[in-house]
């Protein structure tokens, strides 16, 4: 019998934007989160607490992108237009 794969958990209560990302895109390369430990090294329970309560350190969170195939950058935030009248 094959063993199900039990896909991570989209459900990102703690809010930050950043944590929201890093786990869709988890998500949406099919990754459990068991899989997500072991290719980056961040053992489960850490990876639950990001969901949940705790925020990633930047290295954390450039760590477990690299991982995944991505790269983290800095980009300026564009002003609104007509916002420096």
């Amino acid at each position: 019998m094959k063993k199900k794969r039990r896909r991570i958990n989209l459900l990102v209560t703690n809010g930050s934007p950043t944590v929201q990302t890093l786990f869709k895109i988890a998500r949406d390369e099919n990754f459990t989160q068991q899989e997500l430990a072991k290719k980056t090294g961040v053992v489960e329970s850490t990876l639950k607490n990001w969901r949940i309560r705790n925020q990633p350190r930047v290295t954390d969170v450039e760590a477990l992108l690299n991982a995944l195939g991505y790269e983290l950058q800095v980009v300026k935030i564009q002003e609104a237009e007509g916002a420096r009248d």
